[in-house]
């Protein structure tokens, strides 16, 4: 296992995660979110399941288990499942937090975010970067107030 020989040789701060991801295709056959089953045109042919997804796909973390192995105790396995178009709890959490930041539009919005989840330096890094690049008065003082 690919994942195992890398935790056995990586430095001391790496650690190896294998990403266990739970598809119901029933719920991806009329979903927006395009995936593609690549094994058949992969390099190993059907040595691996593989699979390519869109880069807006959303999972949710299902658990985090830690691998115990005697050559390392630097292996993780975490198993994630595919969020669908129509999951009520992530429809119900994106209500929310669209409702939570309606006065901010794009970056701004991201910035805020990112305070939400507690990253407050990349949050003042990315209101600097807007403040640098404000066309008009009202956003250069939304970004002020938003820095302070």
């Amino acid at each position: 296992m690919y994942a195992h020989s890398v935790a056995i040789d990586n430095d001391q701060q790496s650690v190896s995660i294998i990403f266990v991801i739970t598809i119901d295709s029933s719920s991806y056959v009329t979903s927006s979110i395009p995936f593609v089953d690549v094994k058949s045109v992969d390099y190993y042919q059907d040595a691996e399941e593989e699979i390519l997804f869109s880069t807006h796909i959303i999972c949710r973390i299902n658990q985090i288990i830690h691998i115990e192995d005697d050559a390392t105790d630097k292996l993780w396995q975490v198993d994630i499942i595919l969020v669908g178009n129509d999951d009520h709890d992530m429809n119900i959490l994106t209500s929310h937090l669209r409702q939570e930041l309606t006065w901010r539009e794009g970056w701004s919005r991201f910035s805020d975010i990112l305070i939400r989840v507690g990253d407050n330096s990349k949050a003042e890094h990315l209101y600097n970067i807007l403040l640098d690049r404000a066309f008009t008065q009202q956003e250069r003082r939304d970004n002020e107030k938003q820095i302070a």
